[in-house]
């Protein structure tokens, strides 16, 4: 499979989405569901890239 590398500024970038939406927003579920969506979606870009190449 391949391997998804994040970049320190994309590890912030989502960092920062998730305590806005869990702190400004005040909504902590909604943090955690988009949060583990984006990392879902990365997933499975990595699994198609492995089938790929």
């Amino acid at each position: 499979m391949a391997r998804v590398v994040f970049t320190e500024p994309a590890e912030y970038d989502l960092l920062d989405i998730e305590y806005y939406i869990f702190v400004d927003l005040c909504n902590p579920q909604e943090a955690q569901r988009i949060s583990d969506g984006i990392l879902g979606v990365v997933d499975k870009l990595a699994e198609l890239a492995a089938l790929l190449f």
